[in-house]
């Protein structure tokens, strides 16, 4: 396990470091400034299981420690109230791994702050003796106490930038808080009844100064502690408010983690919709292309029996050439033919390959390309679908492929020796134009788009 340790300035830690180097820590590290806040934020993105202790004196206390270094007071104020908003940004944003404690309840209760260490950190093995040795906290002195809280006073941020930083601090003592936090009722009353007797008190001092001015010293003395109570009283009323404050925190962050819960169920939920659609494009994709690679197959096949039909008809050509030198003409012709077919079914079999490799969204633009083109060959007057059907039989029963004649000429039939019509000769047509076979295109699709108006004949 990876301990982050960060502190204000002027922070007494150096008595708790044989703990924290026990724990893991390499370091106590001061966040003063954004910069020491943000190396302190990216150990802790950098590496999950990592965690953080933050301390953090009182105002008060702070100023007591710094008194005899060489900064003013409003330098040291400011040196605090910057590490204060950095460590309630970080506990925020890393609730569960950074930990923010009080030093001054941390150095008066030692053996529960250890304790409660060991058990969030999962420790199993005991604190050393060595570590568990501190020296007795001594507070900052009343006058200095009173000197801050009329400073919080005249400066309200500063005032609730404190008492947010002690709400969200994790209590040491929970005994003493929940005894502290029971009735504040009845220590307000208490406080109000003290306060009518400080009262009568004082009334009756100035009536015995009359009478009685031997008694003055111990009238004064005992206004002294009257006085001593109130103030006490008032800290307890403070020390009520501050923990409906931290009761009012707990429930906040109840609350936001309700919230964060319900959010993280309709994401789930989103994911695995998501999950699914995925699923069902990645079948979809796998029956595409099997579809082409049965497609492939077929051509392939076809490539095959008419090299094999193309052989045979070259050797007998060649043992019959003497015999048949009349047919000549119409023997080259079949073979250029023949040839003519191996090409286009070459360039339809490297057609189907390249189309094996488009992605679905690919493959859908191009079919939306392909109906188009077929409804426009449809619709001209060189395609006849009712003729087209009735001279391939192999098409008609098929029951795909007879649905749209016209796509089936424009992708495979031309290619394969098919006429649209008796008007026109897809063969005779590339034969006479080796400039569309060299492209590519449908001769037809060639025809009704360039030939035509170009004066190329279509038989």
């Amino acid at each position: 396990m990876v301990l982050l340790v960060g502190s204000t300035p002027y922070s007494d830690v150096k008595p708790l470091v044989p703990f924290f180097e026990w724990l893991g820590s390499t370091s106590v590290q001061l966040l003063e400034s954004s910069q020491q806040a943000e190396e302190l934020e990216q150990q802790l993105k950098s590496n999950t299981q990592a965690g953080a202790i933050l301390l953090f004196h009182s105002l008060e206390y702070t100023l007591h420690q710094a008194v005899t270094g060489q900064d003013s007071a409003e330098g040291v104020v400011e040196r605090w109230r910057l590490a204060a908003e950095q460590m309630l940004r970080l506990s925020k944003l890393y609730r569960g791994r950074v930990f923010l404690f009080d030093l001054d309840e941390v150095l008066s209760y030692p053996q529960m702050f250890f304790d409660l260490c060991v058990d969030k950190f999962s420790v199993t093995s005991e604190v050393p003796t060595g570590c568990k040795v501190l020296p007795q906290f001594n507070p900052a002195p009343a006058s200095l106490t009173l000197a801050v809280a009329q400073l919080k006073k005249t400066q309200m941020p500063l005032f609730r930038l404190s008492e947010q930083l002690k709400a969200c601090a994790y209590p040491v003592n929970i005994s003493e808080v929940k005894a502290e936090s029971s009735d504040p009722l009845a220590a307000f009353n208490e406080y109000r009844q003290l306060l009518l007797q400080a009262q009568a008190l004082s009334a009756s001092q100035a009536d015995t100064e009359a009478k009685l001015s031997d008694r003055d010293n111990e009238l004064l003395l005992q206004t002294q502690r009257n006085q001593q109570l109130a103030t006490d009283l008032e800290q307890r009323e403070e020390e009520s408010s501050l923990l409906i404050k931290q009761l009012h925190t707990v429930q906040e962050e109840l609350e936001r983690a309700y919230l964060d819960k319900e959010s993280l169920e309709e994401e789930n939920s989103l994911l695995i919709n998501q999950l699914h659609t995925v699923q069902e494009e990645f079948e979809q994709i796998f029956l595409d292309r099997k579809s082409l690679q049965d497609e492939c197959s077929h051509l392939q096949q076809a490539v095959t029996d008419l090299n094999a039909d193309l052989n045979a008809r070259v050797s007998e050509l060649e043992g019959n050439l003497q015999q048949q030198g009349k047919a000549n003409d119409q023997l080259k012709r079949h073979l250029a033919a023949s040839e003519l077919r191996i090409q286009l079914l070459n360039h339809q079999l490297s057609e189907q390959k390249r189309l094996s490799g488009l992605n679905r969204i690919e493959r859908s633009l191009l079919k939306k390309k392909q109906l188009a083109k077929a409804e426009e060959i449809n619709q001209c007057e060189w395609f006849d679908a009712q003729w087209y059907l009735d001279q391939y039989p192999d098409i008609a029963s098929d029951q795909r492929l007879s649905s749209n004649p016209a796509l089936h000429y424009l992708r495979f039939g031309a290619f394969e020796g098919r006429n649209p019509s008796v008007r026109f000769n897809s063969f005779n047509y590339l034969l006479a134009n080796p400039d569309v076979l060299e492209s590519g295109m449908n001769p037809l699709w060639h025809f009704i788009k360039q030939g035509l108006d170009e004066g190329r004949k279509p038989l």
